[in-house]
């Protein structure tokens, strides 16, 4: 999904001291105009798949799914509005650099993207979510090892290798998961964007009740490895482990997740997610 970010590039830099009003639905215009405009969204397309290099399967996948949430209404509208709360109209109208311009909204574009997944994904169906779970328990156990490391810690990667690693992920999918991985990210889409009934949120005895299960279940699977200390390492001391431990880690970490069953198993999920928000 952060693949979209790169949209803000299709809009033009606007030459202005500051944003006015007619300015800023200039702006939004400008965006839904480049999110309809089916050339550009196939060349933009073309250069994702060129880039995330998925194969002739994935690709006539990803290139529908890419169209459906491109043209949708209400992602269009989520993301006129996120980007401009960012202040990211304001950064291109005062910038006299255009291509610094763009790199700004590159930046800001992706941190939006984050967002609108993140809090989608916290808000899709209990099942969707853990199929979520056991795709990412899969998917450690498949990505290259290089990889594993940034998708563990986000928060201490680049943007740049934030979306190597989640082209890293696709490729690493068989058919079928990449399948499954399309659809639940239009789920997560559809939770944030479609008005829905909030859940609320989690008390500190389901947390703590959740947490008391979750640890009981890893230690459990912890204690199945045959050595878990690469495992410890990457949670314990991450700047002394190997990207091949971190590996093993995620897939433990999610696979025990997605695993847990009854009312806390879908509590710790849920805080799992909300704590990546």
């Amino acid at each position: 999904m952060q693949w979209l970010v790169v949209i803000c590039l299709m809009v033009p830099a606007m030459q202005a001291a500051a944003a006015t009003s007619a300015e800023r639905d200039a702006f939004a215009s400008a965006l839904r105009g480049a999110m309809n405009d089916s050339a550009q969204y196939d060349a933009l397309n073309d250069a994702l798949i060129d880039g995330m290099n998925i194969g002739p399967e994935k690709a006539p996948l990803f290139r529908r799914y890419f169209e459906e949430v491109m043209t949708d209404p209400a992602m269009q509208q989520r993301m006129i509005d996120e980007m401009l709360a960012t202040g990211l109209l304001d950064v291109i109208i005062a910038s006299g650099d255009e291509a610094e311009a763009m790199r700004t909204g590159f930046s800001l574009g992706y941190e939006v993207m984050v967002s609108i997944t993140t809090r989608g994904l916290a808000k899709m169906s209990h099942d969707d979510i853990r199929t979520f779970f056991t795709l990412m328990g899969q998917a450690f156990g498949q990505v290259e090892t290089r990889y594993c490391r940034i998708l563990m810690q986000q928060h201490g990667a680049t943007q740049e290798a934030q979306i190597l690693a989640s082209f890293a992920f696709m490729r690493s999918l068989d058919l079928p998961q990449f399948r499954s991985y399309l659809s639940l990210s239009k789920a997560a889409l559809a939770a944030e964007l479609l008005p829905a009934v909030p859940r609320p949120p989690l008390t500190a005895a389901q947390l703590d009740l959740s947490n008391q299960d979750f640890v009981v279940k890893f230690q459990a699977a912890l204690q199945e490895l045959a050595d878990p200390r690469g495992v410890v390492m990457s949670l314990s001391e991450p700047h002394s482990a190997a990207d091949e431990d971190f590996c093993a880690a995620g897939k433990l970490v999610f696979t025990v997740l997605a695993e847990m069953d009854g009312l806390t198993g879908q509590w710790m999920r849920r805080a799992t997610l909300a704590a990546a928000e």
